[in-house]
């Protein structure tokens, strides 16, 4: 025991094993550029995609509200429509549907229920752009026009 007990004064203990080293994805340099970069393409999709979330808001509080003439809320509908998009580049057949809305009397039975039916067009076409503007604005625009470009419900 003396002999084990000498040795062990002698004989410096054996060092720690070596740290290893983490992988290139744990280091936090890594995750801190990734998730600027995530934050970077949401704040870049979110600006793209402002006029088509504002379009889809104001048609929703205009279903919403309810209220009112046909024609009135048929030119709410046309306003905001004209906020996200330029008249002269809406499908005819929108624009027709619209001023049929906008010219409907008030005698006519079917006319809250075709707004309703354009608002809901609009609101699923809003949508759409909405989630291929995270592409391109020009992605978003064709989605736009392309649910536009025929109204469901709207002529019956």
């Amino acid at each position: 025991m003396d002999r084990v007990a000498a040795l062990a004064d002698i004989v410096p203990p054996s060092p720690p094993a070596a740290v290893a080293v983490a992988p290139w994805w744990q280091h936090p340099a890594v995750a801190l550029v990734l998730i600027v970069a995530v934050a970077l393409l949401a704040a870049a999709w979110a600006r793209r995609s402002r006029r088509w979330r504002r379009l889809r808001a104001s048609v929703r509080g205009a279903c919403r509200a309810g209220g009112g003439a046909v024609p009135d809320r048929a030119v709410a509908l046309a306003a905001a429509l004209r906020a996200a998009l330029p008249e002269a580049d809406w499908p005819q057949a929108l624009r027709g549907a619209l001023d049929r809305l906008r010219y409907a009397s008030a005698a006519e039975p079917q006319a809250s229920r075709r707004l309703a039916a354009l608002s809901a067009t609009v609101d699923s076409a809003a949508t759409r752009a909405i989630a291929a503007s995270a592409l391109s604005p020009r992605r978003a625009r064709a989605a736009f026009l392309r649910r536009c470009a025929a109204p469901t419900g709207v002529d019956s």
